[in-house]
């Protein structure tokens, strides 16, 4: 299950209150994307490996994602000038990679066991590594500054 959504809302030239001789919330748009998907099923690690035993019996967690854009319109030297605000996994929100914690017996056992685990991987030799980068599909939250100026 699927379910996305997008909204946005625009300003005008005269909305919002004034502050001195300006409109800070005029020409400003703001918009968001959110997206959520239920939870793909897997094979629990118990039954990984018995050919007799039942598929795709439990599920993984729900996956989320925000994204956020404001923009406001000004004048500059006479040209229009967009500055801008991007937020991209507004929440933060971890995602797993799906083939490398679901279908991987070893961090499918350590998800079962104790998820808060699953970052971390240690060898037979005692070595810990953060496996971070190979467990999540997501990027953490990044945000971008930027204007576009019309000339």
């Amino acid at each position: 299950h699927s379910l996305i959504v997008s909204a946005g809302f625009n300003t005008d030239d005269n909305w919002g209150p004034e502050l001195g001789s300006l409109k800070p919330l005029s020409n400003v748009t703001f918009s968001v994307l959110h997206s959520t998907r239920g939870g793909r099923p897997y094979t629990s690690f118990a039954d990984f490996s018995d050919p007799l035993a039942r598929k795709n019996t439990q599920r993984s967690p729900w996956e989320h994602n925000t994204d956020m854009k404001a923009t406001k319109v000004i004048d500059l030297a006479g040209h229009k000038t967009r500055l801008f605000v991007e937020v991209y996994n507004l929440f933060n929100l971890k995602i797993y990679r799906y083939s490398r914690v679901f279908d991987d017996a070893e961090n499918l056992r350590k998800y079962e066991q104790d998820p808060s685990n699953l970052e971390f991987l240690t060898n037979e030799r005692g070595y810990t590594a953060n496996q971070s980068f190979r467990i999540f599909g997501n990027a953490p939250r990044s945000v971008q500054l930027g204007f576009i100026l019309d000339i």
